[in-house]
């Protein structure tokens, strides 16, 4: 049987990051490269397409907000949210101060996989909800700190609730940030447990995640959005 290189190779890779045993490299982009190299045969993971009128036409409204958005410059890279939100639930992914971006992209395609997971446990479809990310868009503006684009993002994130109209949050990362949010929303519940790559990298915090979104199944089944 032939041997899957690309496969075993990936799995090396991540092995030896997570140990703190990373090969040789010049730079995080070399790193990136051999990522996109190892993964551009393989099948992409996606979530199923949203379908409807509905959709469609908030998707729009959601996805001018983050083009039309230009605070922090000039930008390498926009994220836009994924569902429609019609079953209550918007889900905000903050990641971890302390994984860099090669982790992350690293860990992208097994954080979606995570997400779908917790979602359908929830026994909600992920295209029936609102999946987001705090910070945006990449910067290729290097005076723009981190900080700076969290806090511009904030904006945002407050026109997307407008638009959706949550009734439950799920944070999955550091929810300090959105204090100020929390305070001002009404009506709304909000939840929070560790990102997906946290979780991924620490896999004894999965015992804690899964308790708190079990506390949210019940929130769902008490506002009856199931």
């Amino acid at each position: 049987m032939a041997r899957n290189y690309y496969s075993e190779l990936t799995s090396v890779l991540k092995g030896q990051y997570r140990k703190r045993l990373m090969p040789l490299f010049r730079s995080e982009e070399e790193v990136l490269f051999l990522r996109d190299w190892l993964e551009k045969d393989q099948v992409p993971l996606r979530m199923e397409p949203v379908t409807g009128k509905t959709y469609s036409r908030s998707s729009d409204e959601l996805r001018s907000l983050v083009e039309s958005c230009a605070l922090c410059g000039a930008t390498e890279e926009r994220k836009y949210g994924y569902g429609d939100g019609s079953s209550g639930v918007m889900i905000i992914l903050n990641s971890p101060r302390l994984i860099s971006q090669v982790e992350i992209r690293l860990y992208r395609r097994e954080s979606v996989e995570m997400i779908r997971k917790m979602v359908e446990a929830m026994n909600l479809a992920p295209a029936r909800c609102y999946i987001t990310n705090l910070v945006k868009c990449e910067s290729s503006d290097r005076l723009v700190s981190p900080g700076q684009m969290m806090q511009n993002c904030l904006s945002v994130i407050s026109q997307e609730m407008a638009v959706i109209n949550p009734k439950i949050i799920i944070v999955m990362g550091e929810i300090q940030p959105l204090q100020k949010i929390v305070h001002g929303s009404s009506g709304v519940f909000w939840y929070t447990i560790e990102h997906p790559v946290t979780l991924l990298k620490n896999t004894e915090l999965k015992r804690t995640a899964w308790a708190t979104l079990k506390n949210v199944m019940g929130k769902i089944q008490e506002l009856g959005l199931s």
